[in-house]
């Protein structure tokens, strides 16, 4: 596995590509920015270090020591998972000539990256438009094009002739009994949010629905569960729950290592996913959804196709215009106000997320897509080094 921007423990990296690979090949490896060389609690992955000096200045030297970094494994098949790897992969194609290259896309980038631009000059504008034909034409230069979402893979449809969906679902284990109403009332926090805590992710919004709440529900508590984007945006949101006397209803955890995220989730009532209305959102998959569903929680979420296009049939949780804090605000009271039926809702999640949408289903996947790649020519018999 190969990643320039990365932690090595990455919850589609690690917990689920890596360590299902590592069910069936031998050697697996993480090639991973401004880490110490070592091997993962499970002794099955070694994690692999280079260093990337900060900012844009720093990515000539970051590319160079991460290319010897990657050659220097001398792997099978070669899984990228970053769009700066694209500058390099005819050099890695080069120096590893009998090896097979997977490009697994995360995002549809030019989008990403108008979305996160606070201004498009005709500059930037042009900019993003040379990106784009850069990770059309370098595509072809990978045996095998992995998506995480079906707008990624309409991107690439008809470019690629080797072409594969891997949906980001959760890997927990869904609950095997249901929650009792009971249970659900006593539980800790009302609301979780859980992921990057950003702006576009509906941070602010999650905080002004709870201002709107507390003149009823002046006991509600809200968790989030994550790392806060940046420096100033977390003391913004600081200033705001001080500002409003929000401190007794806000809980701000922190980041925490994926395999603790579940426990979290089992001391709360509702998860939100309040994503704004932004053109990445309206296309890719949130996997936060599906880790609440897994464990029970009924939701709250901005009525968008890839929300939308699982709780609506699932039944799993309420929609709501994206970006607005009323509606928000008037949905959880709903569900807080009828506990029965949020419990119903919340009890759908785990069946629904064992039979459709569960890791297992990918990593299913996955492993066919590698035993192709090694049928179809890998340089030994022997299982592959995936790097």
């Amino acid at each position: 596995m190969l990643t320039f921007n990365h932690d090595p423990m990455d919850d589609r990296i690690y917990f689920k590509e890596a360590l299902s690979l590592a069910k069936q090949y031998r050697e697996i490896s993480i090639v991973a920015p401004n880490i110490e060389d070592r091997v993962d609690p499970t002794g099955r992955v070694s994690i692999v270090g280079f260093h990337k000096p900060p900012g844009y200045s720093g990515l000539a030297v970051g590319l160079k020591n991460f290319a010897a970094a990657a050659t220097g494994q001398k792997a099978d098949i070669y899984h990228t998972h970053d769009f700066q790897i694209n500058y390099v992969i005819r050099h890695l194609r080069a120096r590893n000539p009998r090896a097979r290259f997977i490009n697994d896309v995360h995002e549809h980038y030019p989008d990403m990256f108008k979305d996160f631009s606070p201004s498009l000059s005709s500059a930037k504008r042009l900019w993003i438009s040379l990106l784009d034909r850069l990770e059309l034409s370098r595509a072809k230069r990978y045996d095998l094009i992995i998506t995480a979402d079906d707008a990624i893979h309409a991107r690439f449809q008809g470019v690629v002739p080797n072409l594969s969906t891997i949906y980001n679902y959760s890997d927990f284990e869904p609950r095997t009994s249901g929650i009792e109403t009971e249970e659900w009332r006593k539980r800790e926090f009302d609301l979780v949010y859980c992921g990057a805590i950003t702006r576009l992710r509906g941070a602010m919004v999650i905080l002004r629905a709870v201002g709107l709440l507390k003149n009823r529900l002046p006991e509600l508590r809200t968790l989030f569960v994550g790392p806060v984007a940046d420096a100033a945006f977390e003391q913004e949101m600081r200033g705001f729950v001080r500002d409003q006397g929000l401190s007794q209803n806000v809980t701000f955890q922190g980041a925490v290592p994926h395999d603790e995220v579940y426990r979290h989730l089992e001391r709360c009532r509702i998860g939100l996913v309040p994503l704004l209305p932004i053109p990445k959102y309206k296309k890719n998959i949130s996997m936060k959804q599906f880790e609440y569903m897994a464990a029970g929680l009924p939701m709250v979420g901005s009525d968008l196709p890839p929300i939308a296009g699982c709780l609506r049939p699932e039944r799993v949780g309420i929609l709501v215009e994206a970006g607005r804090a009323r509606p928000l605000a008037e949905a959880v009271g709903h569900l807080l106000g009828n506990p029965d039926e949020a419990v119903e809702m919340g009890n759908r999640g785990p069946a629904a997320v064992r039979e459709r949408y569960h890791w297992r289903l990918m990593e299913e996947k996955l492993l066919v897509l590698y035993s192709n790649l090694s049928s179809s020519g890998s340089p030994t018999g022997s299982p592959i080094g995936s790097q």
